[in-house]
């Protein structure tokens, strides 16, 4: 594979592994829900 193909795979794969631990930490209760973790992934998402 080329370097572009690899880069573009390297960043789906974060991209959904981002969107599952968000999925995982909002599902959490608010008393183990970690606030500056949830922010974090929010920010990653985007």
């Amino acid at each position: 594979m080329t370097a572009l193909v690899d880069i573009a795979l390297t960043i789906s794969i974060q991209k959904d592994q981002c969107q599952r631990q968000y999925e995982a930490e909002r599902q959490k209760s608010s008393a183990r829900r970690a606030a500056d973790r949830l922010d974090t992934l929010t920010t990653k998402r985007k």
